[in-house]
């Protein structure tokens, strides 16, 4: 079911981030983000995508009323690339 609510999301841009339910996990919501792609080096754009990934992603959690948060590693380098 999440992979439903997933697709009908219709994807996510960069620094965007877009909650579904959590349907069986330990989670109330899953919260969907996508991290900067950094090749060759990681520029002043690069590091605003990421922040807007965190900003939204919280955002999204407090309009939905969440009462936790856990963030797991965005753009940590899966590219060649960390921008940690």
């Amino acid at each position: 079911m999440l992979k439903q609510e997933c697709a009908s999301l219709h994807g996510c841009e960069t620094g965007e981030a877009k909650i579904t339910c959590g349907y069986g996990l330990p989670a109330k919501y899953v919260i969907h983000t996508v991290g900067p792609v950094a090749q060759g080096g990681v520029g002043d754009e690069e590091k605003k995508a990421l922040r807007s990934c965190y900003k939204n992603s919280l955002n999204a959690a407090a309009k939905n009323n969440a009462r936790s948060v856990a963030f797991p590693c965005i753009s940590t380098g899966v590219y060649g690339q960390c921008l940690c």
